[in-house]
């Protein structure tokens, strides 16, 4: 007996050595691995990248919290790079009330009726496990007014506040015989046909006692569209205790399409699958980016330690779509100075609206954008980004392009290599040059004649005119003034002159003789009185005073003069005319 019981302490001493030298990832791994996934969902609409969602493949059973060791395949081909994160999508639950004539019974000492109770648990629901996001979508089926069908009381609800003011709204007319098997078809068929694109948990909790629904319902027909659409039907049963026969009922509803029951004396007791429930909200997403560039039919596969989950998707992998929203016609250039060049020329750009479609409103990265004028790249621009509309908004610099027609085509190429292309647009470029500016020619002077200036000037100034008169005048009189007195001097130099000729004497004899000469007296004795021997001084003397005084004296006349004998005769005639300019001089000259 002893000796036995040391062998068996070895033996354990032994297996607890070996599961403590088993490294821990090691262990966490092999408990993972037990968990069942599925796929959720496989979400192409970020093509090139793609989403996974992995759920528990056992509705009792929600996802670890990490998952270790996960793969992927795309096809035949691994995927070395993905990253995997926990996300919340919801739920879709549908509560089915089976308010038959055992609704309203009083189970030991409760002080509540079942109908209270299945009140309050969906009310704990609500308050304390219900997604404050608004992501569960809720839903509660009653016997309608006839009794022959079900009818929606909530109908896919997503704020608490409205489960509870639906629930506690409800007062049954009468309570008899349910027509439990079209309530629970419209369950099946509500959740089978609801869009579930995110792939959230569904199920279905009918509240019921269970101890006729072999007689209500036909558990394979309704069974097989819930195992399709992979929705699992638990059940709560009510009642102070849970018979066997209520159990083996529930459970050929919930044991088929992967749910379960459990007994609900209390309103907390459905508690564990709330809980449940509320853990299957959350899915991991495993993103990667498809090596794919084709369109077609493709298979994905997930494995989680020695559990491998499948899913199939399409791919519709097109080009974009392109448009150019330019209408065809002219652009002018104009000068705005007149010095402006052919760069100078505004505008200087033309706006080349683009706008870029997706098949599948999936939109892609671009890599490059290309105009081509006249079939050849004028310019690229590498990396556009269109905004959310796929509008893109490009400039053509027109300041080196020539006049004329040119056809416009812009190509975009996305992050695939795909290409598309617009319509070719047909613009005309007018360039409109300042003129060019033409050397102003100097004309030759035009000779006017000294009469056609003289008549332009006195034409065109009279004022000037006026004025030049004026100074005329002005400088005649003082010529004038200028010449009398020349004159006077010239005219008493003379006459001491002739004093000195007649009466060459005493200074006071000359000056009687010259004052005498101014008066006219002298002159004409001059004329008949015989000067003696001094004819030969006053032939000279009378030269000399007709030059002075620049008068024609004499005329043509010539003054004879008689050099010899007693007397000197001068003609008549030039005794006159030296009277007459002394006298008309005199005359004349005098102020």
């Amino acid at each position: 007996m002893n000796r036995n019981w040391r062998i068996q302490l070895v033996l354990w001493v032994l297996l607890v050595g070996l599961l403590a030298a088993l490294p821990t990832g090691a262990q966490e791994e092999t408990a993972e691995a037990a968990v069942a996934l599925r796929v959720a969902r496989v979400d192409t609409a970020a093509f090139p990248q793609i989403n996974v969602y992995l759920a528990a493949a056992n509705p009792l059973q929600p996802l670890p919290d990490e998952l270790v060791g996960l793969r992927l395949r795309e096809g035949d081909e691994p995927v070395t790079e993905l990253t995997a994160a926990n996300v919340a999508v919801g739920l879709d639950l549908i509560f089915v009330v089976d308010a038959n004539d055992s609704i309203t019974n009083l189970d030991g000492n409760s002080q509540l009726t079942r109908l209270e109770k299945v009140q309050r648990s969906v009310l704990r629901f609500a308050t304390e496990f219900m997604d404050a996001q608004g992501r569960d979508r809720i839903s509660v089926i009653v016997p309608d007014e006839t009794r022959e069908n079900g009818r929606f009381l909530l109908q896919n609800v997503t704020t608490p506040g409205d489960v509870v003011e639906g629930v506690l709204a409800y007062a049954p007319a009468s309570v008899t015989a349910t027509p439990l098997a079209a309530m629970l078809d419209q369950a099946i068929t509500q959740l089978a046909q609801q869009e579930n694109d995110d792939g959230r948990f569904q199920a279905i909790l009918i509240f019921t006692d269970g101890a006729q629904l072999d007689r209500q319902l036909d558990f394979v027909a309704l069974t097989a569209p819930a195992q399709v659409a992979n929705i699992p039907i638990f059940a709560a049963i009510l009642g102070a205790r849970a018979d066997p026969n209520e159990i083996d009922n529930v459970m050929q509803l919930a044991g088929p399409s992967g749910g379960d029951y459990l007994h609900m004396p209390e309103p907390e007791a459905t508690d564990p699958f709330y809980t449940l429930w509320q853990q299957q909200r959350s899915q991991a997403q495993i993103t990667f980016t498809s090596a794919q560039r084709r369109s077609g039919a493709y298979t994905l596969a997930v494995f989680y330690g020695d559990i491998a989950a499948t899913a199939a998707y399409d791919l519709v992998i097109e080009p974009p779509t392109v448009s150019l929203l330019l209408q065809p016609g002219s652009v002018l250039r104009r000068a705005a100075n007149a010095d402006d060049t052919v760069a100078d020329l505004t505008p200087m750009s033309l706006p080349l609206p683009l706008v870029v479609t997706w098949p599948v409103g999936a939109p892609r990265a671009l890599t490059a954008v290309t105009l081509l004028l006249d079939g050849e790249p004028f310019f690229t621009l590498p990396q556009p980004e269109p905004d959310a509309n796929g509008s893109l908004l490009l400039a053509w610099d027109l300041r080196t392009v020539t006049a004329g027609a040119h056809e416009l085509i812009i190509t975009v190429t996305d992050e695939l290599g795909l290409t598309a292309s617009t319509e070719p647009v047909l613009v005309t470029l007018l360039l409109e040059l300042p003129p060019t500016p033409v050397p102003t020619a100097i004309p030759e002077p035009t000779r006017v004649s000294a009469e056609t200036a003289v008549t332009t000037v006195v034409t065109d100034n009279p004022a000037l005119v006026g004025i030049a008169l004026g100074l005329l005048l002005l400088l005649a009189a003082l010529l004038w003034l200028q010449r009398r007195r020349q004159q006077r001097v010239t005219m008493v130099n003379m006459a001491q002159e002739l004093a000195d000729i007649i009466a060459p004497d005493p200074l006071a004899a000359r000056q009687e003789v010259a004052a005498e000469a101014f008066k006219g007296g002298l002159f004409q004795r001059l004329a008949v009185i015989g000067v003696g021997d001094r004819n030969q001084q006053f032939g000279p003397f009378l030269k000399r005073t007709a030059v002075k005084l620049d008068r024609a004296v004499f005329g043509d006349d010539v003054v004879n003069q008689r050099t010899r004998g007693d007397h000197a005769a001068p003609r008549g005639q030039g005794g006159d005319d030296l009277a007459d300019v002394f006298g008309r001089g005199r005359g004349d000259r005098d102020d």
